[in-house]
């Protein structure tokens, strides 16, 4: 009967034990398990954008304009078509690009979750999984900033917003990256037209 009681507190103190531990590791390990997830997939995405998007758009492409002898540009017409393009082609890419990452593998040392440098590399490695999702949202869209006396800086950026999840040792959780990124840049001499809509607005 004894030994029962005994093994009985033991098995409590070890469910204790393992209780704390895993609310004292568990948020660290997200942490920077969400971290470096973070880090490699704004790395695939900047690299997609960059190689396979933003070499291939044109101003002229995207924005039609007319101008008066002056030089003002009296109006403007975002082509839709050539916008609608550019988005497809940037969520094509950027699926492709990303089902490099379809189950794709990091480890964490466990002395990292302990914050010390000294420890950083130390003990078994935890296994943290990267699951892209079906999320993956592009959009252009653009901002007119002043820059001088009768100067409009026009800026044409496409904007990608992704869901990734983070699988770590009996916890599974998602975590969104948003990015931006300039297609395009022209000053305007002049005013705005007034009568331009905005993309996507």
């Amino acid at each position: 009967m004894g030994r029962i009681i005994v093994a009985g507190l033991i098995m409590a103190l070890l469910g204790v034990l393992a209780w704390g531990l895993e609310r004292a590791i568990v948020p660290t390990l997200l942490e920077i398990g969400q971290a470096q997830v973070t880090m490699l997939a704004n790395e695939v995405i900047s690299h997609t954008i960059t190689n396979k998007v933003v070499r291939l758009v044109q101003y002229r492409d995207l924005i039609h304009f007319d101008q008066d002898s002056s030089g003002d540009i009296v109006y403007m017409q975002a082509n839709t078509m050539e916008i609608s393009r550019v988005e497809m082609i940037a969520l094509s890419s950027l699926q492709e690009s990303l089902r490099t990452l379809e189950a794709y593998r990091i480890h964490i040392p466990l002395g990292q979750l302990t914050g010390s440098r000294l420890f950083a590399t130390a003990g078994p490695r935890i296994p943290v999984t990267i699951y892209p999702l079906a999320e993956v949202r592009t959009k252009v869209r653009d901002e007119f900033d002043a820059v001088g006396i009768n100067q409009t800086r026009h800026n044409i950026f496409l904007d990608v917003d992704l869901q990734m999840g983070i699988v770590i040792p009996l916890l599974r959780t998602e975590t969104t990256l948003e990015n931006s990124f300039l297609l395009s840049s022209v000053i305007i001499q002049g005013r705005v037209p007034s009568t331009y809509v905005h993309i996507h607005r």
